[in-house]
């Protein structure tokens, strides 16, 4: 979790921004006032609880009520350091909204524990991997707003390479899940795996929040 230009008193408070900060320090609420309702408004409740993590948690060493992007100098983003140092540890549906900067809390919540599960299975249990990953499920996903693709899946039609055999394959198998799961030879495999009939109900994969996040085994093993 970064921020690109300055958040609190004085500072230029992009929405993301304040936001990013809000949910961080929201991860702090047993050592500060709140939580905070993370809105990406920089009002005074905001400004009051950097001032608070400023002054009682990192021992006033930054305690103008703002803080400044992490450039890595001892001058300057002292205080965002701080707030991803002392995160808690593990991947927690706190993180997973702030990585997800724009998914509706009620789609973190829906998918959070599946997410987890499925990347506990393939072990996707090191920084990179899963900064592969979430980057990956937030791209295919456009951040939990879609679990189908939006295009009608006709440019896929007769495609070899998804085992598009038959006369509507394209459609009827088009992206689908989390992951954007796609062709007839996809749906087979997986189906198989996971023990369902998706070539009969491919909308499936689209429907039931653990199945779009399932990996065939191996498939979270490549990135070393």
């Amino acid at each position: 979790m970064c921020i690109a230009a300055s958040v609190g008193r004085g500072g230029k408070n992009l929405r993301d921004d304040v936001r990013s900060v809000q949910l961080l320090l929201n991860m702090h609420h047993a050592q500060v006032t709140g939580p905070l309702v993370p809105d990406g408004s920089c009002g005074t409740a905001t400004i009051g609880v950097i001032e608070q993590f400023q002054r009682g948690v990192i021992g006033g060493s930054d305690t103008i009520g703002l803080i400044t992007p992490d450039d890595g100098t001892t001058n300057r983003g002292f205080t965002m350091r701080a707030l991803r140092s002392s995160m808690p540890p593990g991947f927690t549906q706190e993180k997973l909204q702030g990585i997800l900067i724009h998914a509706l809390a009620a789609n973190v919540i829906r998918f959070f524990a599946p997410m987890l599960a499925a990347m506990q299975a393939a072990s996707i249990d090191t920084p990179l991997r899963q900064a592969h990953f979430l980057a990956q499920v937030g791209h295919e996903s456009g951040e939990f707003r879609y679990t189908e693709e939006i295009a009608s899946g006709t440019a896929y039609e007769g495609s070899k390479k998804l085992g598009n055999t038959q006369p509507g394959d394209g459609v009827r198998f088009k992206g689908r899940g989390l992951m954007q799961l796609t062709g007839r030879a996809n749906y087979a495999a997986f189906g198989k795996f996971i023990g369902q009939d998706l070539l009969t109900h491919p909308e499936l994969v689209a429907s039931i929040p653990a199945w779009p996040l399932t990996l065939l085994p191996g498939s979270g093993r490549r990135i070393t």
